[in-house]
């Protein structure tokens, strides 16, 4: 399970720098940072937006407790 969060960390931390670096040459945000505050919403999110975060953070494999 850390494996596969770890590869959709990167994932997801990699396709945030892009998307910045298009918008912003300086590139001055940290998608570490940006994604670690997305994983400690996403421990408290409920329903649909569990859903909604699990596609956008790209966490297919969702147990109770863990993001």
């Amino acid at each position: 399970m850390v494996a596969s969060l770890s590869v959709s960390n990167n994932k997801f931390s990699l396709n945030l720098f892009k998307k910045i670096s298009e918008r912003n040459s300086e590139g001055n945000i940290s998608p570490l940072i940006i994604s670690s505050a997305l994983a400690m919403v996403f421990l408290e999110a409920r329903g649909n937006t569990v859903t909604q975060m699990s596609e956008a953070l790209d966490v297919t494999q969702q147990q109770p407790g863990v993001v």
